[in-house]
């Protein structure tokens, strides 16, 4: 893969295809097209990686972030001193057989500059029993917590107790509608948007008591 300063601009780079990982600070804008922000020296070390400017990633970049433990400098973490456009795929993945409880909550991305956008895809590390990741993207941060699995019947949008193809279709109707009490809107922030297309698929053919 390859990492380029764009001749045209100089305080830019592409990650095109291969990695951009490590400790440390990166003075310029990053933009991932199709390769993998991982932070820490390789991938089974903990790292902090500082984007000086911004960072933008597109629909096949992914970032990867290893967590093992919930002590301060357990987890990978990307601090971005500018602005973050999200996109692609996030990846969480746990090390040294660390296996976090309910309740936990990691902050994997910050920005001092805000967030935009969301992440298309998950692919998140299973968990036991019945715990589940849920992803929070705030303003200037994405959070990752550990809550109890299955369905809040929240998913399950027309109330007759299955989440399935109908709901599916009346989340697609309210689709990038804003607003207060849309049904699309599972998670709450008054749009309908990939955030709640995830956690309806997550939910996908499970049945609400």
């Amino acid at each position: 893969g390859t990492l380029t300063a764009m001749p045209d601009d100089p305080n830019e780079v592409f990650v095109n295809g291969g990695t951009l990982g490590g400790s440390g600070d990166v003075v310029a804008n990053v933009r991932l097209r199709t390769g993998l922000l991982d932070p820490g020296s390789d991938p089974l070390t903990i790292g902090t990686l500082t984007i000086e400017r911004n960072l933008r990633a597109q629909s096949n970049a992914t970032m990867r972030f290893e967590l093992a433990g919930i002590a301060a400098g357990a987890q990978d973490h990307v601090n971005v001193l500018g602005s973050v456009v999200l996109d692609g795929t996030l990846q969480i993945r746990l090390l040294n057989g660390f296996m976090p409880l309910e309740g936990d909550m990691f902050t994997l991305l910050t920005a001092a500059g805000g967030i935009t956008g969301n992440f298309a895809q998950l692919d998140l590390e299973p968990l036991p029993g019945n715990l589940d990741w849920t992803i929070d993207v705030q303003p200037d941060r994405v959070i990752a917590r550990v809550v109890q699995g299955g369905p809040s019947c929240d998913e399950d949008l027309n109330g007759d107790g299955q989440v399935d193809v109908i709901d599916l279709s009346l989340l697609l109707n309210d689709f990038g509608a804003s607003g207060a009490g849309l049904p699309g809107d599972i998670d709450g922030d008054g749009v309908v948007d990939l955030a709640d297309l995830a956690m309806l698929l997550d939910a996908f053919g499970s049945s609400c008591p």
